[in-house]
């Protein structure tokens, strides 16, 4: 069965009804950490690295759970390094 993390806004597969995050979630759910673990600021190379792997064939699903980063996040990184190509 496969859900959507409502925290990273991933997709994950899970064989249980009950489970409600994904696995990088899952891990920092109770912790305060999280918040500013998953929104955390590119470092310099993330918008290349990210643009250099979608060009190479990498879905944007790989690449953020690579980087364990939202999906949103990802497409964020590209487009902003291919605007400031």
């Amino acid at each position: 069965m496969n859900k959507i993390c409502p925290r990273c806004q991933n997709e994950f597969e899970t064989e249980y009804r009950q489970r409600k995050y994904c696995t990088v979630c899952g891990e920092y759910r109770s912790s305060k950490k999280y918040e500013k673990y998953i929104s955390r600021p590119f470092t310099i190379a993330t918008p290349f690295l990210c643009s250099k792997w979608r060009n190479e064939g990498d879905s944007v699903r790989t690449i953020a759970y690579i980087l364990q980063r939202p999906e949103k996040q990802i497409r964020e990184a590209i487009a902003q390094y291919e605007h400031s190509a």
